[in-house]
């Protein structure tokens, strides 16, 4: 049976660049990280000769000489988009599907006819690559480590779908897919299987399952049975809220003051917090870390945080960064350059269930009303549209570098393209 699909775009970020500019279509793009740092996104035709992960120091030069389109990320058009191709995948899987990241998909097919599942999502395919200017790969097969597999497969096939079904041609697939490329299936795993004399997929299917699972514990027998085509990862098409949430930046140049080092832990902790009011939590702990930057072993280093317990579990902004700019004396050392900050919020709860404390009032009701509002805000004009005072403004000096960033096409009206006839 194939009655798993996974959906992955192709170069996505990539894709999303030439979205609004037509004239990069058969020209070679290349998407950059945070600061500019590394590459994270290129297209097919440039893979063989720009590795993802490569520093953009080392590869500029190859890039330009081979003229190379190069953006920096542009999260805003990238989140934009991709929820725009989930919500045409969803259409075509009646609803039933898991979010696997920002380009990928997993849907399930049980309610299309088997013979109609190919055809489907070809036309799927289409319609994304119609309403949402995205090319999308997908893969069909009964479990999802296979749908990977055939996803994969899809990137070559005329279509850009491709089902395993057939036992033989699974296995004539396997027998060329080294362990390494399956997914699940790290370095260490991989080098721990090679101890085993498991060198392809297909040994890897054929291998003694109880001794998988005493030598590499369950997740590892988990992926034997799924390419035995045993359903071993079931959908997830409800996620928990969020146990932890995490803000961590890289800045734009380094910091050797408090004040600016305050401002940057108050815009991550405001941040920070529109992710815990978006899940309906409050956290009752906030750590604050500073670090200064590893890749220069000739300067002084420090990497340090500190753990603040809140007097009452809150998700209200002003008091999060109030206690996030507290930290920073604590943690700072003069003469140093710091590079990174970050904010982790935990032990998080429902702000429905929060135990109150007998000394402490409860929230009052114009803070709710103000929390609403100010997200009612950024839902109408944007994130930067209202900020506090402490963040030092949507765009301060140690922002990170984003040189090379496209328009915001999506999320401002002065950025929206124009059309000449």
């Amino acid at each position: 049976m194939t009655d798993l699909a996974l959906a992955d775009a192709n170069s996505f970020y990539c894709a999303c660049e030439r979205v609004f500019r037509p004239d990069l279509a058969g020209r070679p793009v290349i998407v950059l990280s945070n600061n500019d740092g590394c590459v994270v996104s290129r297209t097919r035709d440039i893979k063989h000769v720009i590795p993802m992960g490569a520093p953009w120091h080392e590869v500029r030069y190859e890039a330009a000489a081979r003229g190379i389109v190069v953006f920096s990320s542009n999260y805003a058009l990238y989140h934009e988009l991709s929820q725009r191709m989930q919500a045409v995948m969803a259409r075509y899987a009646g609803g039933v599907y898991e979010p696997y990241s920002i380009d990928e998909c997993f849907l399930d097919l049980a309610a299309i006819p088997p013979a109609e599942r190919v055809q489907v999502m070809t036309a799927m395919r289409q319609a994304i690559l119609r309403e949402v200017g995205i090319p999308v790969s997908v893969g069909v097969a009964a479990t999802k480590v296979l749908a990977k597999l055939a996803a994969e497969l899809a990137k070559d096939h005329p279509e850009g779908v491709r089902a395993l079904a057939n036992p033989a041609e699974i296995d004539q697939v396997l027998t060329q897919t080294p362990t390494t490329d399956l997914w699940g299936i790290g370095p260490a795993r991989a080098r721990a299987l090679r101890e085993m004399a498991i060198y392809t997929a297909l040994h890897l299917k054929q291998a003694d399952l109880a001794q998988i699972r005493r030598r590499l514990h369950v997740p590892v027998a988990r992926i034997v049975c799924e390419l035995r085509g045993i359903p071993a990862l079931p959908l997830q098409t409800n996620y928990p809220p969020r146990r932890e949430i995490v803000c961590a930046r890289v800045f734009g140049q380094p910091l050797r003051t408090v004040e600016a080092l305050g401002q940057a832990v108050a815009t991550y902790a405001a941040a920070a917090a529109r992710r815990l009011y978006a899940q309906h939590s409050v956290a009752s702990t906030l750590s604050v870390s500073l670090m200064t930057n590893p890749f220069r072993p000739d300067q002084p280093q420090q990497h340090s945080s500190v753990i603040t317990h809140l007097p009452q579990a809150t998700n209200y902004p002003p008091d999060l960064i109030r206690a996030a700019r507290a930290a920073i004396p604590q943690l700072f050392q003069s003469g140093l350059a710091y590079y990174r900050a970050g904010i982790m919020l935990m032990d998080l709860e429902s702000d429905q269930l929060v135990q109150r404390q007998l000394f402490i009032a409860d929230p009052d009701v114009k803070v709710q009303q103000l929390l609403a509002t100010i997200r009612a805000i950024e839902q109408r004009f944007g994130r930067g549209a209202i900020f506090f005072a402490a963040t030092g403004g949507p765009t301060p000096a140690w922002a990170m570098h984003q040189e090379r960033r496209s328009p915001a096409y999506l999320t401002r009206w002065s950025a929206l393209p124009v059309a000449r006839a």
